[in-house]
C-alpha cells in the first residue's frame, strides 16, 4: 500500500470514531428536537381549545334556551303561572 491509501484509511477510521463518539450528542439533538416539536403541538391546541371556551358555552346557551321555549311551547300556562 502506498502513502495515499494510508492516509485515506486512516481518515475514514477517524471519521467514522469521530461519529461514534459525537452519536450520543447527536441522538440527544435530535431527541430534544422532536419533544420541542411535540411540546410546541401541545401548546397549539391548548391555545386553540382555551379560545374555543367562549364559542362552545354560547353553544350551550343557545341549546338551553331552545329548550325552555320548548318547553313554554309544550306548557304555556306553567309558563305564565311562573311568571306571575
Amino acid at each position: 500500500m502506498n502513502k495515499t491509501t494510508l492516509i485515506r484509511i486512516g481518515v475514514v477510521f477517524g471519521a467514522v470514531a469521530l461519529l461514534a463518539i459525537a452519536a450520543p450528542i447527536i441522538w440527544a439533538a435530535a431527541s430534544a428536537g422532536i419533544g420541542l416539536v411535540v411540546l410546541g403541538g401541545i401548546c397549539a391546541f391548548g391555545l386553540g381549545a382555551i379560545q374555543m371556551i367562549p364559542y362552545f358555552a354560547q353553544k350551550l346557551e343557545n341549546k338551553i334556551l331552545s329548550l325552555r321555549k320548548e318547553e313554554a311551547r309544550t306548557n304555556p300556562i306553567e309558563q305564565l303561572q311562573n311568571f306571575l
